[in-house]
This record gives structure tokens, C-alpha cells and sequence, in this order.
């Protein structure tokens, strides 16, 4: 069975796109080094932008 290819989105509180990134292998790290105290949201989308999963984190360094 082929791998679904498969995009992570974050958003700032603000509904913007911050930061995307495509994700390889079975897990996938975020480093928030460069992020900004705050609650960001994640969405994980396959090849058809169709929404796998949404997820939300927290920053504060």
C-alpha cells in the first residue's frame, strides 16, 4: 500500500498560516523554537486538502 502523502499546516491563534512543512515516516517533530508564546493550530491534510486531523499546542518558552 502506498504512503499517503500528507501536509502539516500550522495556524497562529488568528486563523493564519504560519508554517507548513510535508510530513515523511510515521511520526513528525515540531521544534517551536522560533515560534512565539501562544496557542497555534495544527491540521494534517492529504493529497486532496481533505482534513486528517487537527490538533492544538501551546508555546510558552
Amino acid at each position: 500500500m502506498p504512503a499517503k502523502k500528507l501536509t502539516l499546516q500550522i495556524f497562529d491563534a488568528s486563523g493564519r498560516l504560519f508554517k507548513e512543512e510535508k510530513i515523511t515516516g510515521d511520526s513528525h517533530v515540531i521544534y517551536t523554537d522560533s515560534f512565539e508564546n501562544g496557542i497555534y493550530w495544527c491540521k494534517v491534510v492529504n493529497e486532496f486538502q481533505v482534513t486528517e486531523a487537527v490538533s492544538k499546542i501551546v508555546v510558552m518558552h
